[in-house]
């Protein structure tokens, strides 16, 4: 018996412009200028491989291989989310105690003590805000979580 073949996109057509949009995944897109016979294989916008004049066959092939790629690309991009909303919630967490121990004083401390101890309170809590907003990966995660 032989195994059918499972297509897994979306095709868009935009005739006014020649161009045929395989919408492989939520990073990936095939998009082909039809006139040209250009075929180009993006990965979140970015092209990454070009291809031209194509056979028909050729062109079913290398589509099936861009989705099993694609596949393959998304478990990634899911492991990568997962991490990533992992460490936005240990960094909060780090914040929230760095947050708690700003209220925090000893009788027994000097100015110095105290100033020192408030000054990296807030170093910590800056860090904490400033790893999450400035590293792409936790900054889309921490976006995610509070839609």
């Amino acid at each position: 018996m032989e195994k059918a073949t499972k297509y897994g996109w979306e095709t868009q057509f935009d005739t006014a412009n020649d161009l045929m949009t395989h919408t492989i995944s939520e990073h990936v897109q095939v998009v082909s200028n039809i006139k040209k016979g250009e075929v180009h294989v993006q990965v979140n916008g970015k092209t990454i491989k070009t291809y031209n004049n194509m056979p028909v066959k050729k062109y079913e092939a290398t589509l099936l291989a861009v989705q099993a790629k694609a596949k393959k690309l998304e478990r990634r991009y899911k492991a990568v989310s997962l991490l990533s909303k992992a460490a936005v919630w240990a960094i909060s967490i780090i914040a929230m105690l760095a947050f708690i121990a700003l209220g925090g004083d000893n009788d027994e401390w000097t100015l110095g003590m105290f100033a020192t101890q408030k000054a990296c309170c807030i170093a910590v809590i800056a860090g904490c805000y400033l790893s999450i907003k400035r590293t792409p990966a936790l900054a889309e995660a921490w976006e995610s979580m509070n839609k």
